[in-house]
Parts: structure tokens; sequence; C-alpha cells
């Protein structure tokens, strides 16, 4: 239960970063088509 709660929490720090990242990408791609 505990191993549970903890990487749920990892999700919960991961989460933002993955759309910091996919949110990054799609602007450098969308910079370097202009």
């Amino acid at each position: 239960m505990r191993c549970l709660c903890q990487s749920r929490k990892m999700m919960f720090l991961l989460f933002p970063l993955f759309l910091f990242i996919c949110f990054d990408v799609s602007i450098y791609s969308w910079l370097s088509i202009q």
C-alpha cells in the first residue's frame, strides 16, 4: 500500500514535467516552422 502511494506521488510530480516538455517541444517546432 505504501509503495502504491509512493508511485502515485511520483506520477503526480512527473506529470507536470511531462506536460512542460511536450509544451516546450511543440513551441520549439512551431518556431522552427515559422
